[in-house]
């Protein structure tokens, strides 16, 4: 048994008309237990003053408690899965790509019960230089995009965050973080890496600077060599990734050339 006190109400404003006893209503909510009857008593003490003899007569008639409530569910449930390039990444949500790469981004979100793909769903790709929704595939029961390292990235550590949504469905979200670098070289000699020459001889040089990450050579860049003599700086003549320098008046010895490229 529980007990709602409202507090003084004097009788002598109501008027023979019916009316709300308070306007606003009175808040039961610590009163109810789910799944238990309801039943409404109302006990009304008189506290007026009234004079010696005076004959008052008091009915109370006609009254009635309206409950009104809001009923609430909760949310289905969801799950999220990330694939970064095909592969999944839900557990380990980290990428490491090249500068310039195109990034496959494909999310699978799905009821938690009957594992069914959710048609509609908003599904957005959040971060510092992008933020837009993935393309649903109704067919293949995913949502999916691609971004590109350099367009949508800065180089070294980027955190981005994928958020899917659906009404009455549990909002799932999943963090992740790409790290953008710079393409990975190596350098490769044409000619022999071991060159013999009669002292005060010439010797010319070719390398191949090659893109380990997209395999191919690397056009543009730039190539210098440094030894005990001094230092200088290979040309791309034709075009086709392939440095060539000659180095004139070489003494007699054993020499080590140091070769460094970037781009």
């Amino acid at each position: 048994s529980k007990t709602y006190h409202e507090g003084v109400i004097k009788l002598t404003n109501f008027t023979t008309s019916w009316q709300d006893a308070k306007l606003d209503g009175f808040d039961v909510t610590s009163l109810i237990s789910t799944d238990v009857p309801i039943t409404v008593s109302i006990e009304v003490f008189l506290k007026d003053t009234f004079e010696l003899g005076q004959g008052i007569s008091i009915s109370i008639a006609d009254v009635y408690l309206n409950i009104s409530y809001i009923e609430t569910f909760p949310d289905y449930g969801t799950n999220l899965e990330l694939f970064l390039e095909d592969e999944d990444k839900t557990l380990d949500p980290f990428l490491d790509v090249p500068i310039g790469e195109l990034i496959n981004i494909t999310a699978k979100f799905t009821n938690a019960s009957t594992g069914a793909h959710i048609v509609g769903a908003n599904v957005l790709l959040i971060g510092n230089r992008v933020l837009e929704n993935l393309t649903e595939s109704v067919i293949h029961g995913h949502f999916s995009t691609e971004i590109n390292s350099t367009r949508d990235l800065n180089m070294g550590y980027n955190f981005l965050t994928i958020k899917a949504q659906f009404l009455d469905h549990e909002t799932m979200i999943i963090n992740l973080r790409i790290t953008v670098r710079k393409i990975k070289t190596e350098i490769i000699p044409v000619s022999e890496s071991n060159v013999i020459i009669t002292p005060g001889g010439t010797a010319d040089i070719d390398v191949l600077i090659n893109n380990t990450d997209y395999d191919g050579s690397v056009k543009g860049a730039t190539v210098t060599y440094t030894w005990k003599l001094g230092q200088g700086e290979f040309i791309d003549d034709n075009n086709d990734g392939i440095y060539n320098v000659s180095i004139n008046n070489i003494p007699a010895g054993v020499h080590v050339i140091s070769i460094t490229a970037f781009s």
